[in-house]
């Protein structure tokens, strides 16, 4: 019974979405393929068609399509626009406003990416803010 509790704490709706979750918690999840390997992580919102896909932590604000794609570890992220935080993948506290920002595999943590493109081709920086046209 106890982990029937658990796994009521979370809304997924779409195809697949949220469809590996075992104990995570407190998720809100809408999209086709949205969170659908996210198992343990909790306080997530994903929302958008494969956004957050590849998410396992926690506390991941990922709002369009593809947003925080590849997102596999890192905690405390804002992603929205299309396709944006698609390429971070371990990064911690980063801000992407605007389609395709941080489109490349980027471990850096503490990054803000406003605008169309913006550290389009970031792959490790660290404590940087970038705004506007392909910053």
């Amino acid at each position: 019974m106890p982990y029937l509790i658990k796994i009521l704490h979370n809304v997924a709706i779409g195809r697949s979405a949220g469809q590996e979750i075992t104990t995570a918690t407190q998720n809100t999840i809408v999209g086709a393929l949205a969170g659908d390997a996210l198992t343990t992580g909790g306080s997530n919102t994903l929302i958008g068609y494969e956004a957050g896909t590849a998410s396992q932590d926690g506390a991941q604000t990922a709002i369009g399509y593809r947003a925080a794609y590849s997102a596999t570890s890192g905690v405390r992220n804002v992603a929205v626009g299309d396709q944006s935080l698609r390429g971070l993948t371990t990064a911690n506290d980063c801000i992407g406003i605007g389609t395709q920002s941080f489109y490349a595999t980027c471990t850096g943590s503490a990054n803000i990416g406003l605008g169309y493109r913006s550290f389009f081709g970031c792959t490790s920086g660290h404590s940087n803010v970038g705004v506007g046209y392909q910053t």
